[in-house]
């Protein structure tokens, strides 16, 4: 999901376009997303979270077994976690994970 806070850039979406492509995730799937969920892995250098609420809610609705995001370099290689699904901002050198039916091991 290209949601960016600074501007009109390429191929974008809202918030709202972006909940409506989201309304259809499945339950307990991976989810990737190019942008970071609000108040989780998304702050800049500065501080300031600039993550999707869009992706948030449909993290919160879905309970992906993992999520994976980038876009905001101030969080690169931060991980956290919403509700049971482990959240990590990848950034550019990626990350591995182990997935199980027992749950993700980093």
């Amino acid at each position: 999901v290209p949601i960016t806070p600074f501007g009109p850039w390429s191929y974008d979406l809202s918030e709202e376009e972006a909940r409506s492509l989201l309304a259809d995730c499945p339950d307990g799937a991976v989810f990737v997303s190019h942008s970071p969920p609000k108040n989780a892995v998304d702050r800049d250098s500065k501080g300031k979270s600039l993550g999707s609420t869009a992706v948030r809610e449909a993290i919160e609705r879905t309970e992906p077994v993992l999520t994976v995001c980038g876009h905001i370099h101030g969080s690169w290689g931060e991980t956290t976690e919403i509700g049971p699904t482990p959240v990590v901002n990848a950034g550019p050198d990626g990350v591995a994970w182990t997935l199980s039916a027992a749950g993700a091991d980093h």
